[in-house]
């Protein structure tokens, strides 16, 4: 997985909008990757959970070979 993030311009510089970039290889069919990156946003990263209070988080996911 990889984040990038836009930041406000004056300080405290807080996060304003993160987009994480989930990257699935294997045999994973495209349903059970979507399902566990929704469990993983929405249900056990608490940082995630903290953060989408201020900034606005979105995600894709990329299917390597």
């Amino acid at each position: 997985m990889t984040a990038d993030a836009e930041q406000a311009p004056a300080p405290p510089r807080t996060f304003t909008r993160i987009h994480l970039t989930y990257k699935i290889r294997g045999p994973v069919t495209q349903k059970a990757a979507e399902d566990a990156v929704s469990l993983s946003k929405n249900k056990y990263c608490s940082v995630s959970k903290m953060l989408e209070k201020a900034a606005e988080i979105d995600y894709s996911i990329e299917y390597e070979s």
